[in-house]
């Protein structure tokens, strides 16, 4: 029967056809007489035998091997049988074995994120673009901002942006290896810089659009719709980058969070006076803070007295007091009972 032989390791994937027969044999290892020949430093010189039983079954044997061999996640002592499509680990190198007629899958067409990869992914894009984006910032800091620049303040600026730059291309880079099998990593840096360039020119635009209309509803509706746009941009870059999803459900997602982000720009500020009600209940100034995730920081003893003193006085003052009558004395009550029984006595007599 005829089979196909897939082999793939760090460096490269590989397959070779061939027919066996009851009796018959194939060998794998790193040895030149091996009928598979492979690559790789933790195999053997022989390593691994395929053949096929008196039923007509696959079988694996393991030639006493150092580091074994593996079908899934189970070590195989000397032979076992095999079903077709399984993975076979030996080393650092992986085989598969199917049969000639197993269906091959149709090729993936190259879509814009592959061929953005072999363009723009050499050294001398990642120093251009990363150049960029520090002179952006640079001018952003200088020219932009009404703060005093220095070399402190600027440092900190480059600091922050490559801790969230560096974080963010590993976390899009694991989700891209989930769905693109790469991680991409050089072109998620390149969407960073771009995005980075193209957020300050937004700015820049918008701070001389706002100048020379001068009017406040123009400035709210010029500021709210470059977040708009930038945010559909980023989103729609990422999930372009990390999946390979159509370009209208790209587009659909990445509107989608940005209404959501719009929204709650909208009314988040309309909760400051509940912020300012929690700040003041817990003694703080976070009025930057939803009340479901203000934090409530340790008050000084002194403070807590104040504070007790002060909540007490205000009971006083609401709560009216009755003065309670004398307790009388032990002696008097029953002098008292006595003088009552000997009352009900002299009534019954008469």
């Amino acid at each position: 029967m005829n089979y196909v032989l897939l082999t793939s390791d760090s460096a490269a994937q590989g397959g070779r056809k061939f027919d066996l027969a009851v009796g018959e044999k194939l060998t794998v290892g790193r040895s030149w007489n091996c009928d598979v020949v492979v690559n790789d430093m933790f195999v053997e010189a022989e390593h691994l035998i395929i053949s096929i039983d008196e039923k007509g079954q696959l079988t694996l044997e393991d030639l006493d091997t150092l580091n074994g061999t593996r079908v899934g996640k189970r070590r195989i002592n000397s032979k076992a049988t095999y079903e077709l499509g399984r993975r076979i680990l030996i080393g650092d190198t992986e085989l598969v074995v199917l049969s000639a007629q197993h269906e091959i899958v149709p090729a993936l067409k190259y879509d814009s994120v592959q061929f953005a990869a072999r363009t723009f992914s050499s050294f001398g894009w990642l120093v251009l673009m990363t150049l960029l984006a520090v002179g952006a910032m640079l001018a952003f800091e200088f020219g932009m901002t009404s703060t005093e620049f220095t070399s402190g303040s600027f440092a900190k600026s480059i600091a922050g942006y490559l801790s969230f730059a560096i974080g963010w291309c590993f976390v899009a880079g694991f989700v891209a290896m989930m769905f693109r099998g790469k991680m991409l990593f050089r072109l998620q840096w390149l969407f960073i810089c771009s995005m980075t360039v193209v957020t300050i020119l937004f700015a820049f635009a918008g701070e001389l659009l706002q100048f020379n209309l001068d009017s406040a509803v123009a400035n709210v509706i010029i500021d709210e719709a470059s977040v708009f746009i930038l945010s559909i941009l980023f989103l729609f870059g990422t999930l372009s980058l990390v999946s390979r999803m159509k370009a209208g459900k790209k587009l659909i997602g990445a509107t989608s969070f940005a209404i959501a982000f719009m929204v709650m720009s909208v009314f988040v500020p309309m909760l400051e006076p509940e912020h300012e009600s929690w700040s003041a209940r817990t003694g703080l100034t976070r009025t930057n803070l939803p009340p479901s995730v203000l934090v409530v920081g340790s008050v000084p003893l002194a403070e807590h007295t104040v504070q007790s003193d002060e909540l007490f006085s205000r009971l006083e003052k609401n709560v009216s007091w009755v003065e309670p009558a004398p307790i009388e004395s032990v002696d008097n009550y029953y002098s008292k009972s006595y003088a009552n029984q000997y009352a009900d006595v002299d009534n019954l007599e008469h």
